[in-house]
């Protein structure tokens, strides 16, 4: 007989925090069928501190998995993106 147990019951997800874009580095490389490879890096402030959020790779080829963003954009990073980590700055 098979017992299926949930392996996570607690909530892993981390409230979501508003951030105010201050500068953007996005690259862009060539990545043959997949379109390009584009890595985005964004410099933020909350609550007056500055935070580098770096987002992992994606695709221009696979629908819907890049966005870009522009200095003034409020964005909001929670939960549990992969590829995706915020480190404070200053």
């Amino acid at each position: 007989m098979l017992y299926l147990l949930p392996i996570l019951s607690a909530n892993m997800s981390q409230p979501a925090a508003d951030f105010r874009v201050v500068s953007v580095d996005r690259r862009e490389t060539f990545a043959g069928k997949l379109g390009r490879r584009v890595t985005q890096t964004l410099v933020a402030e909350r609550d007056g501190k500055r935070y580098e959020i770096k987002f992992g790779r994606s695709h221009t080829a696979i629908r819907n998995s890049t966005k870009s963003y522009s200095a003034g954009d409020v964005i909001s990073v929670g939960g549990f993106d992969w590829g995706t980590s915020v480190k404070e700055i200053g």
